[in-house]
């Protein structure tokens, strides 16, 4: 079968061809790989490919069928979908708040090891109260991430307060592995909080990104998993 047949039958109902997938790194491990297997194994003329990358990847040279981006700004030269809203818990292990206490305001987290992600800006905390007034907090530990599952685990090892995506805290949280501080502060970020589904116009009406999609959207809504 040549790559124009499967073109040609992608412009009908039947999905064919590679269906290749861009996610960030952590989201994508635990919700999209699953999900594109499942996707996979309905669909017989599918083979699923998973493109795990915090940085930004380019649909056009890297021949990329759906690209799901949690970000600010989507890119301009995209068909772009809003799937959901991913919010950001700070949080940290119940044994290091029961050594270091339990701040109850930003001013307090300069007594606190705060850890850092490196993909924000220059190891900054935003965090804003209900008014929309902004803190701003320097992170204050010596260890720093690019990885969101790194943070994770040294929350959990009791290494300091962390930010971390509502859809690997929240199920740690409800296991009580950790636990939410300053839940009335919104952490804000460059990746502003929602998550979209980008793809190049010449792939709207293509039966495997529909499907990829159709899933997609039944997974996150109306409530995604996190939160149910």
């Amino acid at each position: 079968v040549t790559a124009t047949q499967i073109a040609v039958r992608n412009q009908g109902e039947t999905p064919l061809g590679v269906l290749r997938v861009s996610a960030t790194i952590a989201f994508g491990r635990v919700y999209v790989a699953p999900l594109l297997h499942k996707v996979v194994a309905q669909h017989p003329g599918l083979t699923g490919e998973l493109i795990l990358s915090d940085q930004l990847v380019d649909l056009e040279a890297q021949d990329i069928d759906l690209a799901l981006r949690m970000t600010r700004v989507p890119p301009q030269d995209a068909v772009v979908r809003r799937l959901t809203t991913v919010q950001r818990v700070v949080c940290a292990s119940p044994g290091y708040l029961a050594a270091h206490g339990t701040p109850v305001h930003p001013s307090e987290l300069t007594q606190h090891q705060t850890l850092s992600y490196l993909m924000t800006d220059d190891h900054r905390w935003h965090l804003a109260d209900p008014t929309g007034e902004e803190f701003v907090h320097t992170a204050t530990s010596r260890l720093r991430f690019n990885s969101v599952e790194c943070l994770v685990d040294a929350a959990l090892a009791g290494l300091g307060i962390a930010i971390v995506p509502m859809y690997l805290a929240n199920p740690l949280v409800r296991a009580g592995r950790l636990v939410a501080v300053l839940p009335e502060f919104v952490s804000h970020t460059q990746f502003g909080s929602h998550l979209y589904a980008c793809y190049t116009p010449s792939r709207v009406r293509i039966a495997k990104v529909r499907v990829m999609l159709q899933a997609l959207t039944e997974l996150l809504e109306p409530v995604p998993p996190w939160m149910r």
